[in-house]
């Protein structure tokens, strides 16, 4: 990354979403200069540390202020873990025992198919 940044644009978090960086302070504000018709809130500074998914706008500075990590989430339900759900829910209502067996047949037939599409 080169010394010197010209902001041209930014999203709705802050977060930088249009830059150039240059070797000049004054080769940023030329560029700024040509193309503040079309982005008359740009500006040229010094390039933070951290990289551009990290630079913050807040009026005519920049900021590093790296993104907190994603949430962890949890792995999605296998079609086993799904199989299994169904097979408890239906096994505690009466009369639902022919509902049972033909949900067991069913999933037996795809499970091999099922299985080898998730791997």
């Amino acid at each position: 990354m080169k010394p010197f940044v010209a902001i041209m644009a930014w999203d709705g978090d802050n977060r930088t979403a249009k830059y150039l960086d240059f070797n000049t302070l004054a080769e940023a504000e030329a560029h700024v200069a040509a193309f503040i018709g079309r982005f008359p809130n740009a500006f040229a500074t010094d390039t933070p540390a951290g990289g551009p998914r990290d630079w913050v706008v807040s009026g005519k500075t920049l900021s590093s202020q790296p993104l907190p990590p994603a949430p962890v989430r949890p792995d999605p339900p296998t079609l086993e873990d799904v199989y299994n759900a169904l097979r408890d829910k239906l096994q505690g209502k009466s009369g639902d025992d022919a509902a049972l067996t033909a949900i067991e047949a069913k999933f037996e037939a795809v499970k091999p198919a099922a299985l080898k599409d998730l791997q």
